[in-house]
């Protein structure tokens, strides 16, 4: 993994970060870039990425921040409980209960820890301590990362046996007379053998796949997806177009974030038909 990183990191530095992006939009799309006349989900990414500094998306894409701005448009009984916010890892000590909680950081992704009843302190303040010096930006070019006060949130977990939740992703697009299109990402799976389905707005039929196979809508989730759906629009009125994820846990949605600019442009996933469809929704 390192490994990679240096490459891209190599390979950026040479071609420049746009120039390179366009050359991977290419090798993945089969066609060049152009993000004025943008056709492609990822081309509107990258145009908001490069042209858009909404002073909303530092405080929205903030796992802390944001907590409060979802209280107050949808109510607090959709957040995961919070036990502990630190701002310094020194603060983190044995008086506190880290087990079987969920860390992360605010400021970026990726980073994630699943703490289990038996830890080592000195291993998580190692891991937590990388993240609080790690500039995300540097990283993705999505510079609102960079302006968000880095914090360590210690979350209840909502695995059960161990086993973290489905992953729901709604891509929630605004359109220009008030109402909502839809796109549901599924991630089953993450962290082990992941799979990754996508849904129109009905749930009736997966359109897309990839990965493993296991990316089938469980009966029982689809009403409290319908649910975080209508939710989502509530969370987008102030946004032409943002990603809201959920987690279904004892048949109830839960909020896990908002996201912006999702994969910086580059997260090839969705296959070139779904791309067109998605950025025909995103009405700029």
């Amino acid at each position: 993994m390192k490994k990679m990183i240096n490459l891209r990191n190599f390979a950026k530095s040479v071609f420049g970060d746009y120039l390179y992006w366009k050359i991977k939009f290419f090798y993945s799309t089969k066609k060049w870039p152009d993000i004025y006349a943008p056709t492609f989900f990822n081309e509107k990414i990258r145009w908001r990425m490069m042209h858009d500094q909404n002073y909303l998306y530092v405080k929205c894409a903030d796992k802390f921040q944001v907590r409060e701005y979802v209280e107050k448009r949808i109510g607090k009984d959709y957040l995961v409980p919070l036990r502990y916010v630190f701002t310094e890892v020194d603060s983190i000590t044995d008086d506190c209960d880290l087990k079987n909680s969920v860390a992360k950081s605010n400021h970026g992704a990726g980073m994630v820890e699943f703490i289990s009843d038996k830890y080592s302190l000195n291993n998580l303040k190692n891991i937590f301590d990388g993240w609080m010096r790690f500039d995300y930006t540097v990283e993705s070019n999505e510079k609102h990362y960079s302006r968000i006060p880095r914090k360590i949130l210690i979350e209840e977990s909502l695995c059960i046996d161990g086993k973290p939740p489905v992953d729901y992703k709604f891509h929630t697009f605004k359109q220009n007379d008030g109402t909502y299109k839809f796109v549901l990402q599924l991630v089953n799976g993450r962290f082990d053998k992941e799979s990754r389905g996508y849904y129109l707005e009905d749930l009736d039929a997966c359109i897309w796949s990839h990965g493993e196979g296991h990316h089938t809508i469980p009966e029982e989730h689809l009403l409290p997806l319908r649910k975080a759906m209508v939710l989502s629009g509530l969370l987008c009125e102030d946004f032409n177009y943002v990603r809201v994820d959920w987690y279904i846990s004892e048949n109830k949605p839960w909020f896990g974030e908002l996201t912006f600019t999702p994969g910086a442009a580059s997260s090839f996933e969705f296959g070139n038909e779904l791309e067109k469809l998605m950025a025909k929704y995103w009405q700029l």
